[in-house]
């Protein structure tokens, strides 16, 4: 099941070769999202404190795997 939801990356982690990014949503509050490394355009979505649109398929739980972002604005300078 594919869900789009509106957040801020509050936590990067490496997961292997690839990342695991923790989102802070409206929708459905903190989500852990499995971030994979192939993808150059998902660079940004690895951020901490990036905020925009995440397109994810949900694999149970709190577990998703990042289909698509689209970047609304990035707050690292205020880290």
């Amino acid at each position: 099941m594919e869900k789009k939801l509106t957040g801020i990356v509050v936590s990067v982690k490496p997961y292997g070769a690839d990342f695991m990014i923790t989102l802070i949503t409206a929708e459905e509050g903190l989500v852990n999202v499995l971030v994979e490394n192939k993808p150059s355009f998902f660079k940004f979505a690895k951020e901490f404190l990036t905020f925009g649109y995440f397109t994810v398929k949900v694999k149970g739980g709190f577990f998703c795997i990042l289909l698509k972002c689209e970047i609304i604005d990035t707050f690292l300078k205020i880290k």
